[in-house]
């Protein structure tokens, strides 16, 4: 492991398709340093964090974004997953949420979420949203690449 140089991965945990959709687009406009990888629910990204499968090959992302309402499974449980295992813990976590709903947030940070974004509901402040996870995460924060 050694620290952010110029491209991170990103791992997206999302299974709205128009969502992640959305933000691959405004990472690609706004050319935002990175490599995005979206998968669709929990199993399949502990299946990449762990190298099983498919994913053997694929490097540890740097950044997580990881969708609270993926409607058929608890993302909570995922996130408490990757802050348990020693090897992924380092990795922040940014939660993505439908609402500002006080209970989601609380318990996000209970289960060490490095920091909960609600999504806005138009693609002007989704935008904003996505340039601001850029501004800080990427171009003013320290993150490790594995």
């Amino acid at each position: 492991m050694s620290v952010y140089s110029s491209n991170i991965d990103i791992l997206l945990v999302d299974e709205n398709i128009v969502e992640a959709r959305l933000i691959t687009e405004v990472f690609k406009r706004y050319q935002i340093r990175n490599n995005l990888l979206h998968i669709k629910n929990n199993d399949n990204a502990l299946d990449y964090l762990n190298k099983k499968g498919k994913y053997k090959n694929c490097k540890t992302p740097s950044l997580i974004l990881l969708n609270l309402n993926l409607s058929k499974e608890d993302s909570g449980k995922l996130l408490k997953i990757i802050k348990q295992d020693d090897r992924l813990k380092i990795i922040p976590v940014i939660m993505l949420i439908g609402s500002s709903y006080e209970k989601y947030i609380i318990e996000s940070y209970k289960n060490c979420a490095n920091a909960v974004l609600i999504k806005p509901d138009d693609y002007d402040g989704f935008e904003e949203l996505m340039l601001s996870l850029e501004d800080f995460w990427i171009n003013k924060t320290t993150l490790p690449e594995f």
